[in-house]
């Protein structure tokens, strides 16, 4: 007789093909992905010749910051001038730590390796919405402990039937960041125990049945394994994976130089090990690392912080004791992290928060919508900026995935139609709270955001910004579908919805990848351009006027000016007020760089301010404008032949050095 010696998901036996099966989806998704970077890349090395540039002038603040800190420059984007200008601070370290590594490799070395390691955390995430889904569909799976037991025996021998009111925290696809147990929980062995005292007291045959695993006997006598359900098939996983793949950029992400893949990971793995924790009180190391990865998830983006909270509230629902004293244990996983950043910035600037949250407020936002209207400033903001982000916000799920954004919204209704497969309270239901909560996160940050920061555009840059929730959104939404029919055929009107969003989506990316090397044209036309001339004409440490920092900082040699108050908090009061000029005329920079158009007050002063460079593309897809114009001032020394010309465009083979 042959008896399995594994056997996963609750007693069902997975066959060589089945997890063949299961594994070819993830690696397919996964070679989607990886295919699509490389798409992306081939479209940026015909648009500029080369795969060192990235489609956001964001990317080199990021860049800036990290050089500057790992050769020992200071926090922030110019040598000595400390600045608190980096919402990501997790992401600005990794790319100080890939500069400490690789910079003496060349500039190639580490714009390389950014981008690899940004694709390398897409496929992370990845990886993690399959685990989710895979288990939504089949179940957590149940594996042996790797070493003799005294009760389950070696590792050969058969296990017992799983107890259907045991749910376990593990599955059969191996993950380097689970916690382990090999130790059976005191339900396990309450289950065992009648067995054990019902066992004949001499010492049975190696072929009979055993209580621990009963065999029933076949038409011939010949003992055999007792049906159970099967593993269901990997199509609706995969067509779900792919739709949760599709349902953002993800080689886009990883190849823009920003923390958005990571930041994406961070929360998907974070869910991950947050259900684990919900399904067994025992699995309180799982419940502990999800804590602290929604602290990584928020110190990646801020706007984590509101998941960070609720979800430690539901976490701690599943921990033994009180309420107080199970948050007083989990709590300080996720806020610890929180607070390092929080006590770097107050370190760096006197300022517990990233000057980026003043210098992208709008006066729809509530600390400003008070300061000008009081009460009834904060009463407008509440009520119309949900509206207008969320109007927002489904736009661009439309546009991004539309068969998405319709199922998410009908959602709800689909599921009341079926009875689900466990009730809230077993263990197979406790993470349904944090599996629907992770489904609002979309439209719950989006109007948190809006409320405290009130952006002008909430959706930019391919939604770079909602990119996290808008993953956490689709994937919770596509396990809870999955959750319910997990006993019962997939309707086929929900498979010809998952098909045909996933097509779509599929679409959608080699779009992206052709945008992609257009943005990344345009970054460097503009703006790295401009940083070359300015440091091949221009004398170090002369004072430069700008809108954007970023290349100019990584490139240039000159002391900035942010009008937009990224490192110049100063300038926000200005800019406010719409009087950029006069702040000018005090400041008194030797050049001015700017797009014109986002300051009426220049354009209105051109007798003061002289055009006299000006670099242009046909349409800028990054925003901004079409001209990024250089100005001189009445007090701007003047070249005695002449403005030089442009340089001719190349990345230079080293790091740039910023020093004078």
């Amino acid at each position: 007789m042959i008896v399995p010696s594994h056997v996963p998901d609750g007693g069902r036996a997975m066959t060589g093909p089945s997890r063949l099966s299961r594994w070819g989806g993830l690696l397919l998704v996964a070679a989607l992905v990886v295919a699509s970077t490389a798409l992306s890349l081939w479209h940026e090395r015909q648009a500029t010749g080369s795969t060192l540039g990235f489609p956001l002038d964001d990317a080199w603040i990021h860049m800036a910051f990290g050089r500057n800190l790992a050769w020992g420059l200071g926090f922030g984007a110019q040598p000595g001038e400390p600045s608190t200008a980096s919402t990501s601070l997790a992401w600005t370290l990794w790319i100080a730590l890939l500069h400490l590594l690789l910079g003496g490799f060349g500039l190639a070395a580490v714009v390389w390796a950014v981008k690899a390691s940004g694709l390398g955390f897409a496929l992370l995430a990845v990886w993690g919405a399959f685990r989710i889904l895979d288990e939504a569909s089949n179940g957590p799976s149940s594996r042996p402990p790797s070493s003799g037991s005294p009760i389950l025996g070696p590792p050969s021998s058969p296990s017992p039937p799983r107890d259907p009111a045991i749910s376990s925290a593990s599955s059969d696809v191996a993950s380097p960041l689970a916690p382990s147990s090999s130790a059976p929980s005191s339900s396990a062995l309450s289950s065992i125990a009648p067995a054990i005292s019902s066992a004949p007291s001499e010492a049975p045959s190696p072929l009979a049945p055993s209580p621990s695993f009963p065999l029933s006997p076949s038409a011939s006598g010949v003992p055999k394994v007792p049906s159970s359900p099967p593993v269901r098939p990997s199509s609706p996983v995969l067509l779900a994976l792919l739709l949760v793949a599709t349902a953002y950029p993800l080689a886009w992400a990883g190849l823009s130089g920003m923390e958005v893949p990571a930041t994406i990971a961070a929360c998907t793995w974070a869910l991950r090990w947050h259900l684990v924790g919900c399904r067994s009180p025992e699995a309180a190391r799982a419940r502990r690392l999800a804590a602290f990865l929604w602290g990584v998830a928020a110190v990646l983006r801020p706007e984590n912080l509101a998941l960070l909270g609720v979800m430690t509230l539901l976490l701690a629902r599943h921990e033994p004791g009180g309420r107080a004293a199970a948050l007083a244990r989990l709590a300080p996983w996720g806020l610890a992290v929180v607070a390092g950043q929080a006590l770097f910035f107050l370190s760096v600037s006197g300022n517990p928060f990233p000057s980026t949250l003043a210098a992208k407020m709008t006066g729809r936002a509530l600390p400003l919508a008070w300061q000008a209207g009081g009460l009834g400033g904060v009463l407008e903001a509440l009520v119309g900026s949900p509206f207008r982000d969320l109007a927002e916000v489904a736009g661009f799920a439309g546009l991004e995935c539309p068969v998405l954004l319709l199922w998410w919204l009908a959602l709800p209704m689909a599921l009341r139609l079926r009875q689900p497969e466990s009730a809230a309270g077993t263990p197979a239901g406790e993470d349904l709270p944090s599996l629907w909560t992770a489904w609002t996160a979309l439209p719950l940050v989006s109007v948190l955001v809006g409320w405290v920061a009130g952006p002008e555009f909430l959706t930019l840059f391919h939604g770079r910004y909602v990119a996290h929730t808008l993953w956490l959104s689709a994937l919770a939404g596509l396990a809870l579908a999955l959750r319910r029919f997990s006993r019962a055929p997939v309707p086929r009107v929900a498979l010809a919805l998952l098909l045909i969003g996933a097509a779509y989506g599929v679409f959608r990316q080699v779009e992206v990848a052709s945008d992609y090397g257009k943005e990344v044209a345009t970054i460097n036309t503009l703006q790295v351009a401009w940083a070359q001339w300015f440091r091949a004409t221009q004398p170090p440490g002369c004072r430069v006027a700008v809108n954007d920092v970023g290349a100019m900082a990584y490139f240039g040699r000159q002391r900035l000016l942010d009008l937009e108050g990224l490192i110049t908090p100063s300038s926000i009061p200005w800019r406010r007020q719409g009087t950029i000029d006069r702040f000018l005329e005090q400041e008194k920079p030797d050049f001015l760089l700017i797009f014109p158009y986002w300051y009426p007050e220049v354009m209105r002063r051109l007798d003061v301010f002289q055009a006299v460079l000006k670099r242009s593309v046909p349409f800028n897809p990054t925003g901004g404008g079409e001209e990024l114009v250089l100005f001189a001032m009445p007090w701007t020394a003047r070249p005695p032949g002449g403005w030089p010309g442009m340089p001719p465009f190349v990345f230079p083979d080293q790091v740039p050095d910023p020093r004078p």
